[in-house]
């Protein structure tokens, strides 16, 4: 039985703690900003402490998981293939429910709501998901070097989610999660022959989503001609290209800058805190975020290199792209490099499902840099 302790990885966690502190700081100035009422200011508050007890949430929900090591789990892989592919099923189950039970908002069942108290599944779920997806693709590593046939099953599993996140409707998530599965089914292969069979069915969902969603067609529509969607969609685009422009080399400073101050950015707290971040700390802060990101990319794919079971190697891989992933999309829109999507920008934004999601995210990794066992060992 494998019993090293590895430890935590600590050039990871020093880049989560400092993206929650600058996100801290950012949403700071995006909710308070000019805040003239006390309304305004109460609202502020508000949103502030509902922050601050999701990350205490995540907080404790990451040292529950890194902390847990109980022996037939983590001896039998077999069983924890099992565990995993139930829970996943639970939480498919959970997903479908919002279809019934959900709260709507825009349009879209997305989330629960206890009393003052509301999350959005999907989150979680993509982070569970692709675990399953890793661990099922880690039961037939050997099988998947000459067959794709063995994909089947895994396939089956994404495309009951895909179903699910179509109709809510959540369709960034469908593709993202769409997205980044294939990818892990490539590494998974290794066959370079399929890397354009990915890519065409990749470009054909995106075509597909984007055709049969008016909404969606406006947004990429606005992504290109953003005058002529100036009150739609456009909109935002607009305005957050403006606050970015603004911002030049250092910003204004936290709290300095003027149109986040003025509150005329919608979302600009949580799909849009980029641009806030760039108006108050301009280029510099918003490279460091990015250098942010990347060590933890660099640090699950350095990890997954290290660990012997093919299964743990695509599930670190994995939680690592779903992290870079969001923060890719995120960045992307906010700069005007992609259409609109809401997306949280991980540990930055506000939103207390997101920071919770992608702190048991994180654990997920610190678990197998501490507990899975090395190539060498």
């Amino acid at each position: 039985m494998h019993k090293v302790d590895h430890g935590y990885d600590p050039l990871l966690m020093a880049s989560v703690f400092a993206l929650v502190i600058i996100g801290f700081g950012v949403l700071g100035s995006a909710v308070f900003g000019r805040a003239a009422t006390q309304a305004q200011l109460v609202n502020a508050n508000r949103m502030i402490w509902k922050q601050i007890a999701a990350f205490v949430v995540g907080l404790v929900l990451f040292f529950l998981i890194v902390s847990f090591r109980w022996t037939p789990l983590y001896t039998d892989e077999t069983r924890l293939n099992k565990v995993i592919g139930w829970a996943t099923v639970a939480g498919w189950f959970v997903l479908l429910g919002l279809l019934f039970w959900g709260h709507n908002v825009g349009g879209a069942s997305r989330w629960y709501r206890f009393g003052p108290v509301s999350f959005q599944p999907g989150e979680f779920f993509k982070v569970l998901f692709i675990v399953y997806f890793a661990y099922r693709l880690g039961r037939s590593h050997e099988n998947l070097m000459y067959s794709s046939i063995y994909l089947v099953k895994p396939l089956i599993a994404l495309l009951f989610v895909d179903v699910v996140f179509l109709v809510l409707p959540d369709r960034g998530s469908l593709l993202q999660l769409s997205a980044l599965s294939l990818l892990i089914a490539v590494v998974a292969m290794v066959k370079k022959s399929h890397i354009a069979v990915v890519t065409v069915i990749l470009v054909a969902m995106f075509a597909g989503v984007v055709f049969i969603s008016p909404n969606l067609m406006a947004r990429f529509l606005s992504h290109f001609f953003p005058e002529l969607f100036a009150n739609g969609t456009g909109y935002q685009i607009i305005m957050s290209s403006t606050m970015v422009k603004m911002g030049g080399l250092t910003g204004a400073g936290l709290g300095k800058g003027l149109l986040g101050g003025l509150h005329w950015l919608p979302e600009q707290y949580n799909d849009y805190i980029v641009a806030v971040l760039v108006e108050d700390l301009g280029l510099a802060g918003l490279l460091s975020v990015i250098a942010l990101y990347l060590v933890i990319l660099w640090r699950a794919i350095d990890l997954a290199i290290q660990l012997k079971s093919p299964a743990q190697r695509y599930a670190a891989l994995g939680l690592g792209l779903l992290i870079i992933s969001q923060a890719v999309i995120n960045l992307g829109v906010a700069l005007n490099l992609f259409p609109t999507k809401g997306a949280t920008l991980p540990f930055v934004s506000y939103g207390g499902s997101s920071m919770v999601a992608f702190m048991a995210a994180i654990a997920g990794i610190e678990w197998l840099h501490r507990y899975a066992p090395r190539v060498n060992e």
